[in-house]
């Protein structure tokens, strides 16, 4: 797959008048907010990052639309985050490595400190 870090709106693709703010629809049936995140111009799909979930995945263009204002007004949801001075072995983490990382800690509660490093505008 043939991807590009664009963003939306600098690629000739029928969804280019669209803003880099999406709403789409998924395999779940249920339309999610995202933000696109790479443009797959021959396949005609884009990698849509979920601001409310923290998760991506590749959909389809013709299964986004923009984002309705009054959604774009509500802050995200999702918070990126890294666990201070974890770092992989290698310079990526395997599959392994993060499917027990998940099972540990996907929706479990647990205490956190929260430092900003830096700010992005």
């Amino acid at each position: 797959m043939h991807c590009t870090t664009w963003l939306i709106t600098d690629v000739d693709l029928p969804i280019s008048s669209l803003s880099n703010n999406v709403h789409c629809h998924t395999a779940t049936g249920r339309w999610y907010r995202g933000k696109v995140v790479q443009v797959c111009e021959n396949e005609n799909k884009v990698d849509v990052f979920f601001v409310d979930y923290g998760d991506s995945e590749f959909i389809s263009c013709d299964e986004i639309l923009p984002m309705p204002v009054i959604l774009r007004r509500m802050p995200f949801q999702a918070i990126e985050c890294s666990c201070l001075d974890i770092e992989p072995v290698d310079l990526q983490w395997n599959e392994d490595v993060c499917d027990v990382f998940f099972d540990l800690y996907y929706n479990k509660h647990f205490m956190a400190q929260v430092s900003v490093n830096h700010v992005i505008i």
